[in-house]
């Protein structure tokens, strides 16, 4: 009797360990939509050597499927409400995995100016490891304020498109997984058209005005030049050729005057109120003085 008990019992803890690692290891969907709701999206479901066949129900019509694996594997999809993907594995490693690509528009619906996209699935066997990534179309965004599950998710970007995460782990066989998120275009800010009639007209007076105080800096400037002599101006342009300010010795430099004769033609200027000395240890720096 007692034999029997633990022959029953070895039997039973074999067969929960069999079963334990007849399970997908890893269950990754990756894809993106784009904006009239149609999913393009790819699968890879990794599964254990113990594991011989599973069944993936997607609860949607699924199109265009097509698989690859890099071990003996059949995988058969039947189309429908709820479409059926079953595979019968032949691994001798301990992994291996089937990789699928797939349309759909059954993931999307649009309601009123918001798109609501929902993803819904079970498997027949246990999910140890299970991420969903969904790229939203350019120029889309979460609905602020809506709902998203499940709710461990995360918010990506590739620079150009927002990207969806979820990761979950341990998902029972027959478990229907569902995913969801509301989504809309970003809205575009738009103006009457008075306002770029007005916003031209701005511009325009901007323009005209700079116009007219540039003409008047250099009408300024031709008044102000006509009533020095020859010699002030050769020193007045040496000032405004560097930027208003110079010392003292670089205009004898460039005007090739004497030194007295600049200190007597800087010194008429200064009387006039025109430019400004300041005496800077053994040098002198000249500035035009502004009014």
């Amino acid at each position: 009797m007692k034999k029997l008990f633990f022959a029953i019992f070895s039997l039973s803890f074999l067969l929960l360990t069999f079963i334990s690692l007849a399970q997908i290891q890893y269950f990754e969907l990756e894809g993106s939509l784009d904006e009239k709701g149609l999913f393009e999206g790819d699968l890879i479901i990794t599964v254990k050597k113990q594991l011989k066949n599973f069944e993936i129900l997607f609860f949607s019509p699924i199109e265009d499927f097509s698989y690859s694996s890099n071990f003996p594997a059949s995988c058969s999809l039947k189309i429908g409400e709820v479409s059926s993907l079953e595979c019968n594995t032949n691994l001798e490693k301990e992994f291996g995995s089937i990789f699928a690509s797939f349309k759909t528009k059954g993931f999307v619906r649009k309601i009123g100016e918001k798109f609501f996209f929902k993803f819904d699935f079970s498997s027949s066997s246990k999910i140890d490891n299970l991420v969903v990534y969904v790229k939203l179309p350019e120029g889309f965004l979460v609905s602020k304020g809506s709902k998203v599950v499940p709710t461990n998710y995360r918010l990506l970007s590739d620079g150009r498109r927002i990207i969806i995460t979820w990761p979950v782990k341990n998902v029972s066989e027959n478990k229907i997984m569902s995913f969801l998120v509301f989504y809309e275009p970003v809205k575009k800010i738009s103006f009457p058209f008075w306002y770029y009639v007005l916003f031209g007209i701005l511009v325009a007076l901007v323009v005209i005005l700079f116009f007219l105080l540039y003409k008047r800096k250099k009408f300024e400037r031709k008044a102000f030049l006509s009533v020095l002599d020859k010699n002030e101006k050769k020193v007045f342009d040496v000032l405004l050729k560097h930027k208003g300010k110079v010392y003292q010795k670089k205009i004898v430099e460039e005007t090739d005057f004497s030194k007295a004769k600049v200190t007597r033609i800087l010194k008429s200027l200064e009387e006039r109120g025109l430019v400004e000395i300041e005496r800077l240890g053994r040098k002198n720096l000249v500035r035009i003085k502004k009014k």
